[in-house]
């Protein structure tokens, strides 16, 4: 089926190791992230992340996140998911286990920041993180419509997306082009 027809009746799979992969490319040059994996089942959506909050090992912070996929909106105007916490954070440091849940948010002190200057207050201008839900927004993430751009070209515009399934190990979108 051509890309088109995916676009007007059919659905896009989105595999776990092709997220992965770019996580990992993306990431590749920030020493202070040494890992993030996501994987996908039971309806869920797992992240997990190790940082290194030292020079020894013993000091890494691993983060881990389970979601639900919650409401969301993707159009010409706005492009958006939450994520919905299925139970709170895990963070494990140093031996120590603690359940929690959290907010963040970027302090920039009222300057612009690089992309290079500092990655996790780059990453929260685009995730707004709240104790119950982590809201996802495509527009402010960089890169994303200039990639889009490269694919879909002038289809950008219209896409629309009707559906996402979580699927094991897959992402399941039911994009929809709407001309009007």
């Amino acid at each position: 089926m051509a890309l088109l027809d995916y676009l007007f009746h059919g659905t896009l799979t989105v595999h776990q190791d092709l997220i992965n992969r770019s996580l990992k490319e993306a990431l590749s040059e920030i020493e202070t992230i040494k890992e993030m994996h996501l994987s996908i089942a039971g309806g869920k959506i797992k992240f997990t992340a190790l940082f290194a909050a030292g020079k020894e090992p013993k000091s890494d912070i691993r983060l881990t996140i389970n979601a639900l996929p919650g409401n969301f909106e993707f159009n010409r105007h706005h492009r958006y998911l939450e994520l919905l916490l299925a139970e709170p954070v895990l963070i494990e440091f140093g031996g120590a286990k603690i359940r929690a849940r959290f907010t963040a948010e970027a302090q920039t002190g009222g300057r612009d920041i690089n992309d290079g200057e500092n990655f996790l207050t780059g990453v929260l201008r685009y995730l707004d993180i709240k104790e119950d839900r982590i809201t996802v927004d495509f527009n402010r993430l960089p890169g994303f419509n200039e990639a889009l751009q490269k694919k879909l070209g002038f289809l950008l515009k219209y896409l629309e997306i009707a559906g996402i399934e979580l699927e094991d190990e897959k992402i399941v979108i039911r994009p929809a082009v709407k001309l009007f």
